[in-house]
């Protein structure tokens, strides 16, 4: 079911990922597992190379360094005629802090992580209770 609702993946070692381009390693497993793979990914020295990032409980993504939500905002803000635009962004984890810090106004869910809504300007409903639409009808407008 991944691969049908994904981008095309691959699936590789670590060691092999490090010898091909690459956009994201996405690992799943139990919080546990993933502080081994991190540990070992230290040893070998992966991390001179890329970051990483939770993005979920039991998500652990390594990305390319200086990739990043933020880092997109921040160059879609100067592509042609975005520049003059007002940018609004919605996170609810981690790797939502880079791009709420580059927004105009940032915006956090009511089930967000709490470091992500020290980062807000606005709380919004909670990701499973309409946020979008609360951010669409009520928070727009106001813009």
């Amino acid at each position: 079911a991944f691969l049908e609702s994904q981008q095309p993946a691959s699936f590789v070692t670590l060691e092999q990922a490090m010898h091909f381009p690459w956009l994201k390693m996405l690992f799943r497993a139990p919080r546990e597992v993933l502080r081994k793979l991190e540990q070992g990914a230290a040893r070998r020295g992966v991390f001179e190379i890329c970051y990483r990032i939770y993005t979920n409980v039991d998500y652990l993504e390594f990305l390319p360094i200086g990739a990043n939500k933020g880092t997109c905002l921040h160059k879609l803000r100067h592509f042609g005629d975005l520049s003059d635009r007002t940018f609004v962004a919605v996170g609810d984890w981690t790797n939502d802090l880079e791009l709420l810090g580059e927004a105009d106004v940032a915006v956090a869910v009511e089930n967000a992580l709490p470091e992500v809504k020290y980062r807000a300007d606005i709380l919004a409903p909670s990701n499973d209770d309409h946020a979008i639409a609360y951010l669409i009808n009520r928070i727009l407008p106001e813009l």
